[in-house]
């Protein structure tokens, strides 16, 4: 009876702890938001990548590749959509132009959109920080001019909550 008692004991233990133990909750959608890769600062009003630039976009599908993507977001430039194009490409999907200038609009829109699953936008040093400061109401620092591959991903779990990480290729 004693050797009973001296099993059981740890078995409850162990199961009480697995019955208090909430589970954490499920990430419900992750938004990738991405500066567009390096331009050509000689080639006018709307440049485009440069071979860098390009090679960098290739390295965000990369990146992207094994990632179910329900969306990809570019502004209308010409950087930020070939920027986007490789990873639309290998997914198959159609490049969605939004506008940049209204965050705050946007970011509702897209919480409201995708409740669920994952979306890719490209943008600008100059908005991105906005964007990403009006969907998880967190600080984040403006993003310098010259800088180029971070990446801010934007989670949410189920309850709404939003977790940011930040990366910098």
């Amino acid at each position: 009876m004693t050797l009973l008692r001296a099993m059981l004991f740890p078995a409850c233990v162990l199961i009480s702890a697995c019955a208090s133990t909430p589970a954490p909750p499920a990430t419900a959608s992750t938004l990738y938001l991405v500066r567009h890769a390096e331009k050509d600062l000689a080639a006018g009003k709307d440049p485009p990548l440069t071979p860098a630039g390009r090679t960098r976009a290739e390295q965000l599908s990369t990146l992207l590749a094994k990632v179910p993507l329900e969306a990809i977001y570019s502004t209308a430039t010409q950087r930020a959509r070939q920027t986007a194009a490789p990873t639309a490409q290998a997914h198959g999907l159609a490049i969605l132009e939004y506008d940049a200038s209204d965050a705050v609009t946007f970011a509702s829109q897209l919480r409201q959109r995708y409740p669920h699953g994952n979306v890719l936008i490209i943008g600008h040093s100059n908005t991105l920080p906005a964007l990403v400061r009006a969907l998880c109401h967190c600080t984040v620092g403006e993003m310098d001019e010259a800088t180029y591959g971070i990446r801010y991903t934007v989670q949410f779990d189920s309850a709404g909550r939003s977790q940011l990480q930040v990366n910098q290729d």
